[in-house]
């Protein structure tokens, strides 16, 4: 049964799209390496230079998006509010901590990593909403249900 199961989540991935998405983030470390390369620091892997940062951050995503893809589908479900909170009291906290980078007050910086909260705040919006307006109650000719979403957004 469970190879069964195995065999139909790995033919069911759209593999053409997935292979394409990892040649351009390899295209585009590569091309960061390119185009600032320095001669006396020639090492890709180097997090102090922009090359070895952009590879950190490509690593870290295939590996959340790995995770994401094994997550079962009914945990998004189950936190699509605890995250939606989180952001909202992230976004709140820019407002106030938030450091000047490039012009832009946007910004919160833990140490080394620099974070901008409303990039994921939409990703949280979209699971709250996907959450509230996929229940079988759900109606927007409903006032109530209507003004959560209003609220949501």
């Amino acid at each position: 049964m469970y190879q069964i199961e195995k065999n139909r989540f790995w033919s069911s991935l759209d593999w053409p799209i997935l292979l394409v998405y990892l040649a351009l983030c390899v295209i585009g470390c590569l091309s960061i390496y390119g185009a600032s390369y320095d001669f006396e620091q020639p090492g890709f892997f180097d997090l102090t230079q922009r090359s070895g940062k952009q590879f950190m951050w490509f690593s870290l995503a295939l590996f959340i998006g790995v995770v994401i893809l094994f997550m079962d589908s009914n945990k998004y479900f189950t936190w699509a509010f605890i995250a939606y909170g989180a952001l909202m009291v992230l976004m709140v906290a820019t407002i106030f901590l938030a450091q000047d980078i490039k012009g832009s007050r946007s910004w919160l910086v833990f140490g080394p990593i620099h974070l901008q909260p409303a990039e994921f705040a939409k990703v949280a919006t979209a699971l709250a909403l996907s959450r509230v307006m996929g229940s079988y109650t759900f109606s927007m000719k409903r006032l109530n249900d209507a003004l959560l979403v209003a609220f949501l957004l």
